[in-house]
């Protein structure tokens, strides 16, 4: 029989019993058992399967299971299977936490410290170290020490079990003293007096011991621990100085307390400033009244007797004055003296100073004068019945003043009557103190002139008719006042004027247009100038045939159905078409076609357009008819044929085009065309197994449009060939060239050598047989050989046989002795310290270890160490063969150092910042690890080894503070040096103040217009943006404003932002605040009035043509003024005409800021009452004609005026009157008169009465 094992199998476990249960050193009988064991039987005839065990070494422990099959003859077949058991797995342990012992010594804090080794099994929870291990194991500590203060204990525990497998963890322990001394500085204190020396003897800006001298100063300190106390002392600032002492306490262990006591030396008192008595001086402005005004302070320093003042201060101090005003007339200049001594203490005094005028200024106003103009604006173009200030234009307007001081001159016009118009002008003068005088000019204007029209030149106009052409057309006047330019006339007229015109028309084409311009003034003055005017077509339509257009068809009937070689009017159809005429006018729309070519056909459609005056326009558009559109074939589909070649499976195969036109059906191919066409097939192919042809198709029509579609024909084998390898096998050997000669990992051909190779191939065609190896691991080495048969089209067979090639025996590996090396630390003492496992396979002698071992080995060691100062290292040397199988050993190395690390600080700074945050931005009272930014600080350290280096920061002062940066290295071993920096920070820059921009109030006073007024300062800090101004300061600051004023109207506030920040730089700028009334009174002067009298000084007794102040009877005069402010109200009057007179009352107000406001009131004094005549009697007169009856008859009027008596007539009348009487007379005997009285007053006022008188002969002659 043939016996094939199941493969050899590695199993973990601590024993044989446990690991491998059905272990026996007697045979077992597991026939029928052959799955469950992984073992197979190749045996024609019944067999019996046993199994027996064998083991050797312990661990692990490798057992050989032999399984032998006996056939019914008794033949025999074996096979073996290796089985190793062992414990590969190291233990785990856990040691406990690290822990911190507050202690003075080791003997103290860890009373179970050892040196060597101690075997706490079974101790675990009590250590409170944990060990993970199936198997039984051993459990020790060993402890190991460095440094002083601390003290740094590594604990290792190492667990070992039966096989030696290994498992280690540490635990730190430090013991130590940690707590700094406390130090408690005495309260602050504040010392009168001028400098340090004075105040503070024992001042020292370098350490002073005072251990043991703790009451004297005032001083506690806390510590269990000897410890030295010292105080050094820093002082910032001036005035006052204040000086910070710094106690500080340092233990044997370096730990450290400080406190601070801050002492203040200083000078208070305020000096006192008594400035001169006020005074009065007489001059119209500052300038000349007081020559040394000054509104920026002025430094006076040593001249108090020349400016009256006295100083009472006992240190140094400056002594400056500055002005402010406020008023106009009088200016009143309050004077602020102002004494700052050296510590900023601060006395003011004030003087007034009073500058006043008051003369009033006298007016003389130019002669009447006479103008020649249409109206008061052309006439005189600076008429104004508001007030015109013409300061300083006195000559120009022919006016003097007479005035010392500066004034205002100001004119206001009044006018009566239209043609001419009668101007009054009132020119009023005056000055800052409100004093006024006024006099007056009478300027008369007025016009005659006729206005010249000139008609636009004559106008042809292209249209169709009149109301296209001339849409203003009009046969009847048309008023274009004001659109003279619009109308191309131009009117020559000093005066307002109305413009027209009008308009007639002859012909039809053209139609001529007379348009007659008439300009009447307002005088009815009269100009008329005519236009023609031609309308008339001359412009050819504009016609735009549609775009170009191509249609699919076969020819022109069917493309086309209204194509027409003769004119088709399409008038009315241009949407249709597509076409548009441009023409204003009527017009007719034909088209015409005309062709060319065949394929395609190519038609021009000319379109024409002729208007009602034949103007005529054209446009064509290109219509292409034929056939585009290419045949559509579809191929049959993809076909596969089995066979070795084409000419076997493709019979009609062609690679020139064979013409198959009327076997589509045959073929299996499609054409859609509704064209004649022609159909052929041409073949390609490419590849050799299999052979793939591409049969294309095309179909080609009598436009020549071509069509095509392909078929894609495979031709091939496909058949893969069976391989079976030989059995696998085991080879006892170092490594693969030694175990298997043949090898290779490059595919070998060993076709025709099958049988040499043990394997088959079955493959109806020809093939090629190759072999390739693989391997994987390395103890043993399993190599995997490929065997791979593939035929002509490459179907491949493949089959594979397992070949495993190994070794066992451990490497015996001797360290080097122990070692101690004076070094800073482990990179600098050892170079090759490497905590991850480092290669010195071949480098023995140079590590000075020995390695026993047959086979190839790797060699590496890798370190582990404990302890700071010193460093202890553990170097453990591995030997691993090639199966893993290893040998280890170690040397421990001692590493060590002592020397103290020499600190040298930066050179002292000084940093512009408003505090130490900004300033100084690492600035820190607990140290800050710098370690590594020595360059970045400036700091210089001196050290072999490693150090960590430290700063920390003690300020005193507060402008400026003065910081002293202390730099501590300490190395690992911690020695210690210690050196020192002081940086001062502080803010010598301003700030710099924005006030908002000046402000103009409409108020009547300071009072009203600015609530906030204030001449004291007032502390606006925070409220910037509610101010408007705006502080450019890095620091804090105090920001106040205080105000002054000067002048009355207007009041023009000053306000003076003042910031001053912490170290007292300051910074100003002001503001311009204007309050004042600008606002013009409005004054409503009573309705018009009508009072009949016969004259002014009867109607009007309060007639006055110089102004008459009425301020607070403004009800008795029937005015109302609006006016927000004090004012002044007055009324003047000027008259014209005679019956009636009339009278403008012009009521005036002016407020305080002389803003005026005026309106008038016109009030009629006339007599409209009829005098009332009444004629004496009638009477009768005996005589013989009328010259003797009457003699003073007469037929034109006689005037009796005051013989009312005498005729025996009356007259009621109140004004004066003209009595007349006229006589006419009727009949002959009698002759009788009518005499009719008439009397006339002033105003034209007329009454008659009448007396009639008759003259006869009655007497008979005798």
């Amino acid at each position: 029989p043939v016996v094939t094992a199941p493969g050899d199998d590695t199993i973990e476990a601590c024993d044989v019993a446990t690991g491998l249960a059905d272990y026996s050193e007697t045979p077992i009988d597991i026939t029928g058992q052959e799955a469950a064991y992984g073992v197979t039987v190749t045996e024609d005839c019944n067999y019996t399967l046993t199994y027996v065990d064998t083991q050797t070494g312990t661990c692990p422990v490798v057992i050989t299971r032999t399984f032998t099959a006996i056939d019914e003859c008794l033949n025999q077949g074996t096979d073996t299977q290796t089985i190793t058991i062992g414990d590969t797995t190291d233990p785990v342990v856990t040691a406990p936490g690290d822990d911190t012992i507050e202690a003075c010594d080791v003997a103290t804090g860890l009373a179970d410290y050892s040196e060597t080794p101690i075997d706490i099994t079974g101790q675990e929870a009590a250590y409170g170290v944990t060990v993970t291990e199936d198997c039984n194991y051993t459990l020790t500590y060993v402890d190991t020490q460095t440094g002083t203060c601390p003290v740094v204990i590594t604990r290792t525990f190492t667990a070992i079990d039966e096989c030696l497998n290994q498992g280690t963890d540490t635990q730190t322990i430090t013991i130590g003293d940690t707590t700094d001394p406390v130090v408690t500085a005495p309260g602050d204190d504040t010392i009168e007096a001028c400098d340090v020396a004075t105040g503070l003897a024992d001042y020292s800006e370098t350490p002073v011991d005072i251990t043991g001298q703790e009451a004297a100063y005032g001083v506690t300190v806390t510590e269990d621990c000897n410890y030295t106390l010292t105080y050094v002392d820093t002082q910032t600032g001036t005035c006052p100085v204040v000086i910070t002492r710094t106690f500080t306490a340092i233990d044997e262990c370096l730990n450290q307390g400080t406190d601070t006591q801050t002492i203040t030396i200083d000078d208070t008192t305020n000096p006192v400033v008594t400035a001169p008595g006020d005074d009065t001086i007489e001059a119209c402005d500052v300038a000349t009244g007081l020559a040394d005004y000054s509104e920026t302070p002025v430094d006076i320093t040593g001249q108090e007797a020349a400016y009256g003042v006295t100083v009472t201060e006992d240190c140094n101090y400056t002594l400056t004055y500055v002005d402010t005003q406020t008023g106009t007339c009088p200016v009143v200049i309050t004077r602020t003296f102002t004494a700052i001594d050296e510590c900023l203490n601060q006395g003011t005094d004030t003087q007034t100073i009073t500058i006043g005028d008051t003369t009033d200024p006298v007016v003389t106003a130019p002669g009447d004068d006479t103008i020649e103009a249409c109206d008061v604006a052309t006439g005189l173009a600076d008429y104004s019945e508001t007030p015109v200030d013409i300061t300083g234009q006195e000559a120009t307007y022919g006016v003097t003043v007479t005035e010392d001081c500066n004034y205002t001159l100001t004119y206001v016009d009044t006018q009566t009557g239209t043609c001419p118009v009668v101007i009054t002008r009132t020119f009023t003068a005056i000055d800052e103190c409100l004093n006024q005088g006024t006099d007056t000019q009478t300027i008369t204007i007025g016009d005659t002139t006729d206005p010249v029209v000139t008609a636009p030149g004559d106008d042809t106009i292209e249209a169709c008719d009149v109301a296209t052409g001339l849409a203003d057309y009009s046969e009847t006047p048309v008023d274009i006042t004001g659109q003279e330019a619009a109308y191309g006339v131009t009117v020559a007229e000093d005066c307002n004027y109305t413009l027209t015109y009008v308009d007639t028309q002859t012909g039809t084409c053209p139609v001529v247009i007379t348009r007659t311009f008439t300009a009447i003034d307002e005088c009815l003055n009269q100009g008329t100038d005519t236009q023609t005017i031609t309308i008339g077509d001359t412009t050819d339509p504009v016609v735009t045939a549609p775009g170009d257009d191509t249609i699919e068809a076969c020819d022109v009937a069917t493309g086309l159905a209204d194509y027409s070689e003769t004119p088709v009017d399409i008038t009315g159809q241009e949407a249709a078409y597509g076409v548009t005429v441009t023409e204003d006018c009527n017009y007719t729309l034909t088209y015409v076609d005309s062709q060319t070519g065949t394929c395609p056909v190519v038609i021009t459609r000319t379109f024409t357009a002729i208007d009602e005056c034949l103007n005529q326009g054209t446009d064509t558009q290109t219509i292409t008819i034929g056939d585009t559109t290419d045949p559509v074939v579809t191929a049959p589909g993809d076909d596969t044929i089995e066979a070795c070649d084409v000419a076997t499976g493709l019979a009609d195969y062609s690679e020139t085009p064979v013409d198959i036109t009327g076997q589509e059906a045959a073929y299996g191919v499609t054409v859609t065309e509704d064209c004649n066409y022609t159909l052929t097939y041409v073949d390609t192919q490419t590849g050799t197994c299999p052979v793939v042809i591409t049969r294309t198709f095309t179909a080609i029509d009598e436009c020549l449009n071509q069509g095509t579609d392909t078929q894609t024909i495979t031709i091939g084998d496909t058949t893969d060939p069976v391989v079976t390898a030989p059995g696998d096998d085991t080879i006892e050997a170092c490594d693969v060239a030694t175990g298997l000669a043949d090898y290779s990992e490059i595919p070998v051909d060993i076709t025709g050598q099958e049988a040499a190779y043990g394997v088959t191939v079955t493959e109806d065609c020809n093939y090629t047989l190759t072999y390739v190896d693989t391997q994987t691991g390395t103890c043993p080495v399993v190599i995997t050989r490929t065997f791979t048969a593939i035929d002509e089209c490459l179907n491949e067979g493949i089959d594979t046989q397992t070949i495993t090639i190994g070794d066992t025996t451990d490497p015996v590996v001797t360290a080097p002795g122990d070692d101690t090396i004076e070094a800073c630390d482990v990179a600098t003492g050892l170079a090759d310290y490497s905590e991850t496992p480092v290669d010195i396979t071949g480098q023995e002698a140079a590590y000075g270890v020995t390695v026993t071992e047959d086979c190839n080995y790797t060699l590496t060691y890798v370190d582990t160490q404990t302890g700071t100062c010193p460093v202890v290292i553990t170097r453990t040397f591995t030997a691993i063969d090639e199966c893993l199988n290893e040998g280890i050993d170690t040397q421990t190395i001692t590493i060590g150092d002592t020397t103290d690390p020499v600190v040298t600080a930066p050179g002292d700074d000084t940093i512009e910042a408003c505090d130490v945050a900004t300033g100084l931005a690492d600035y820190s009272e607990t140290p800050v690890d710098i370690t590594g930014q020595e360059a970045a600080y400036g700091v210089t350290v001196t050290e072999d080894c490693n150090y960590t280096l430290t700063y920390v920061d003690t300020q005193t002062g507060t402008c400026p503070v003065v910081i002293t940066r202390t730099f501590t290295a300490i190395d690992e071993c911690l020695n210690q040096g210690t050196d020192t920096q002081t940086i001062t920070i502080g803010d010598t820059t301003d700030p710099v103040v924005t006030a908002p921009g000046d402000d103009t109030i409409e108020a009547c006073d300071v009072a009203t217009g600015l609530a906030d007024y204030s001449e004291t300062p007032v502390d606006i800090t925070g409220q910037e943006a509610a101010y408007g101004v705006t502080v450019t300061e890095d620091c804090n600051y105090t920001l106040t404003y205080v105000d002054t004023q000067t002048g009355t109207c207007p009041v023009v506030i000053t306000r003076t932002f003042t910031a001053i920040d912490e170290c007292l730089n300051q910074g100003t700028d002001t503001q311009t605040i204007t309050i004042g009334d600008t606002t013009d009174p409005v004054v409503t002067a009573p309705g018009d009035d009508t009072i009949e009298a016969c004259d002014v000084a009867t109607g009007l007794a309060d007639y006055s043509e110089t102004p008459v102040d009425i301020t607070g009877q403004e009800a008795a005069y029937g005015v109302t003024v609006t006016e927000d402010c004090n004012y002044t109200l007055t009324y003047v009057d000027t008259q014209t005409g005679t019956c009636p007179v009339v009278i403008t009352r012009t009521f005036t107000a002016i407020d305080e800021c002389l803003n005026q406001g005026t309106d008038t009131q016109t009030i009629t004094i006339g007599d409209t009452t009829d005098p009332v005549v009444t004629a004496p009697g009638d009477d009768t007169i005996e005589a013989c004609d009328v010259a003797t009856g009457l003699a003073d008859y007469s037929e034109t009027p006689v005037d009796i005026t005051g013989q009312e008596a005498t005729y025996g007539v009356t007259v009621t009348e109140d004004c004066n009157y003209t009595l007349t009487y006229v006589d006419t007379q009727t009949g002959t005997c009698p002759v009788v008169i009518t005499r009719t009285f008439t009397a006339i007053d002033e105003c034209l006022n007329q009454g008659t009465d009448t007396q009639t008188i008759t003259i006869g002969d009655t007497t008979d002659p005798v």
